[in-house]
């Protein structure tokens, strides 16, 4: 696998996504609409809206795939940015950008891929617009051309909805700037009604000049003693300052901004990272950076910004022990000189788990990458099992079924009647293995066969289906109902023809004894899927035991009562699986049973 690199303007686009700010917001109907017209058109199972972010893929809209994000080094759309134009990848597996990829050779298992760039004004690759396909394909001109002006109509929404943002944020500011300007102009207003009735009582004493003078020196006696009062209170107010930062509960320390030197430590940073006020005050603050390219870029941002919010920093304690620190600062004034206050916390803790996270996902990569290998070992060794029960199991079978047969009919009268019973137990054993090694071969050849995503009629299906099994429904007196007009899913045609069949054939069976015995095969549609309803009214089963039918070589009757090989369900399941769909029943004993299937229409 080559992971993508990143873009030259990988800063700048970030920037950008930022900017647009639809990171991890809810889905959004007109984005939905896109993405699936888009799946549609181009006749994909998978459509996806991707942003790339800083170190992850994460899907504003999604059809056909339940992800909510993967990361971007794994990610097709991170090589799609890259593209001025659309990136068609024909088939993963044969690329040797994305042959080992993990969303190729594991879930969705991606074999082709066409991705249009999402690009802002400026020029700036936000993501991409993309379908996906489980089987290899081409893609026409036509679906192309479909997919760019798709991909552009994305960008308008998101212009849209960023400038619907921003007129919504200008509009509150709009509101906020007039509701302050309103109160301002009733402040000044009532301050020029005050000022004027104090004019108004200045000129009505002026006859009374000796007493105003005489209250004048009385106010002034009166406003040095508020002096007074006032440094006092802000004396009070310093040492009350100092006191809270003093029993702050986070490690504190002032340093200056002309020379750099500290000029205070709160309690929590003498206790906690050895700063002995009496011998470190005066001493250079920089002296706590291990790394002086951080303490570096700490001064650059002070400097730029006038403060710092959460920079992870590496320190050292004043004994010299190493640690990581969250820092947050700003310029203040302190005894009348800029200073810079430093707000210091120990991150050592959070900074060791998150390496052991680290370390985790690397060793848990590379269990994946053993399990993959491990998993193509098994998958070698069913298809050369599978060979073996095809070749090396049948031909001795179908000698003991030609020369069991033979004795029959060459020496029946030869043979007592306890002889010719046992040689008919002997053929129908070999039947019963018979048809048990043909569901087994047909559960491998599910697993592994190559499916065809394409429209399938239900109804010209179901009909096939029931007109193989006429003459066993007119025999038993079977009663059919089936409602499926004009429905269709989005799935394999033979591996829906074999999960239709096993149903049927179970319906069959377990309704024999039912008078009169019923099948029901009715369809209804959902948004995006179908969901079948296979009914009859046969002996049913407990719900106990619902998911243990769909494994194989489960049964919950006897073979004595009920023939069988145990696999029907089992393959019945397996199919579902493959094609992107689920299938579930309800039952209860003696009342029949219903399979639901869901499929993708």
């Amino acid at each position: 696998m080559i992971a993508a690199k990143l873009p030259s303007d990988e800063t700048e686009r970030l920037a950008a996504l930022r900017l647009y700010d639809v990171l991890d917001t809810p889905a959004e109907e007109p984005f939905d609409d896109l993405t699936e017209l888009a799946a549609r058109i181009c006749e994909a199972p998978i459509a996806l809206i991707s942003l790339i972010d800083k170190d992850r893929q994460w899907f504003k809209s999604k059809v056909g795939l339940d992800a909510a994000e993967t990361a971007r080094d794994i990610a097709f759309c991170a090589h799609a940015i890259h593209h001025p134009d659309l990136l068609i990848v024909e088939d993963a597996a044969l690329d040797a950008r994305f042959s080992d990829n993990p969303l190729v050779t594991a879930e969705p298992h991606i074999r082709f891929y066409a991705g249009a760039p999402l690009v802002t004004p400026e020029g700036h690759a936000l993501g991409t617009l993309c379908v996906i396909d489980r089987e290899p394909r081409s893609m026409s001109p036509d679906h192309q051309r479909a997919l760019r002006v798709l991909s552009r109509h994305v960008m308008t929404q998101l212009e849209l909805r960023r400038r619907n943002k921003e007129a919504a944020e200008l509009r509150d500011e709009r509101i906020r700037l007039i509701a302050q300007l309103e109160e301002e102009q009733k402040t000044l207003e009532r301050r020029i009604a005050e000022r004027t009735a104090e004019l108004t009582r200045i000129e009505r004493k002026n006859d009374q000049q000796l007493a105003l003078a005489e209250q004048s020196r009385r106010a002034l006696l009166s406003l040095l003693e508020d002096q007074k009062l006032t440094e006092a209170a802000l004396r009070l107010s310093e040492s009350r300052y100092r006191s809270l930062l003093e029993m702050a509960p986070f490690p504190a320390v002032l340093s200056s901004l002309r020379n750099g030197t500290l000029l205070y430590g709160n309690r929590r940073a003498e206790t906690q990272y050895g700063i002995n006020r009496e011998q470190g005050i005066g001493q250079p603050a920089d002296r706590f950076y291990q790394d002086p390219e951080q303490r570096d870029r700490f001064a650059a941002l002070l400097q730029k910004e006038g403060r710092v919010d959460d920079l992870e920093v590496r320190m050292l304690t004043a004994d010299g022990r190493p640690f990581w620190a969250l820092v947050s600062a700003s310029v203040v004034d302190f005894d009348n000189e800029p200073a810079i206050f430093s707000a210091i916390n120990d991150i050592t803790e959070r900074k060791r788990m998150e390496d052991e996270v680290r370390q985790l996902n690397v060793e848990l990569e590379e269990r994946v990458r053993q399990r993959t290998a491990e998993l193509a070992t098994a998958n070698k060794e069913l298809e050369t099992f599978t060979y073996s029960v095809s070749h090396d199991l049948k031909a001795p079978l179908r000698g003991i079924d030609g020369y069991s047969r033979l004795l029959l009919d060459q020496h029946h009268d030869q043979l007592n009647e306890e002889g010719r019973l046992f040689l008919n137990n002997v053929r129908q054993s070999v039947d019963k293995m018979s048809k048990l090694i043909e569901d087994l071969l047909t559960y491998s050849r599910m697993e592994r066969r190559s499916l065809q995503n394409q429209g399938v009629d239900l109804e010209r299906l179901v009909a096939t289906i029931l007109d193989e099994r006429k003459a066993d429904i007119e025999a038993m007196g079977m009663t059919v109902a089936v409602s499926l007009l004009g429905l269709s899913v989005r799935a394999d045609a033979e591996g829906m023809a074999i999960v239709m069949r096993n149903l049927v054939d179970n319906a069959i069976k377990f309704t024999r004894d039912s008078r009169p015995p019923t099948l029901s095969i009715r369809g209804t549609a959902a948004e995006k899927s179908v969901i079948l309803e296979v009914t009859d009214n046969g002996i049913g089963f407990d719900m106990q035991f619902h998911d243990r039918i769909f494994d194989i070589f489960q049964r919950l009757q006897r073979s004595e009562d009920y023939p069988g090989t145990g696999v029907g369900l089992a393959i019945v399941h397996k199919a579902m699986q493959r094609m992107g769909g689920r299938i579930w029943a309800t039952s209860s004993p003696g009342q029949g049973a219903t399979f639901y299937l869901e499929l993708p229409r």
